[in-house]
């Protein structure tokens, strides 16, 4: 897997460093648990106004409508057969419940 950080330059922000890591950490190691092994994750970085916008994108196996509505619900899990794909989540299915409310 080919991870790049994209940021258009240095930005000073004031975070809660232990919680902002968390949700990376949850959103990284999602993304390389869905993404083929030649696959690529990007990081991005923006500045909008008094905001910092951070993005993480995949070229993993993506979501289907529902999916996505059950992903940041507690317990919210995620398991594909098939395609090239068998993907059984190991985790609680609690990561990206607990990121959405740290964001939030």
């Amino acid at each position: 897997i080919i991870i790049n950080f994209e940021h258009p330059k240095e930005l000073k922000v004031i975070i809660d460093r232990i919680k902002i890591d968390q949700v990376i950490t949850n959103l990284l190691s999602n993304a390389i648990k869905y993404t083929p092994p030649k696959g690529e994750i990007h990081i991005i970085l923006n500045e909008t106004d008094s905001w910092i916008k951070i993005s993480i994108k995949d070229d993993g196996i993506g979501l289907t409508k529902k999916e996505k509505e059950g992903l940041f619900k507690k317990f919210g899990k995620i398991e594909r057969y098939g395609k090239g794909f068998d993907v059984e989540s190991e985790g609680s299915g609690l990561g990206l419940y607990i990121s959405k409310e740290i964001v939030e």
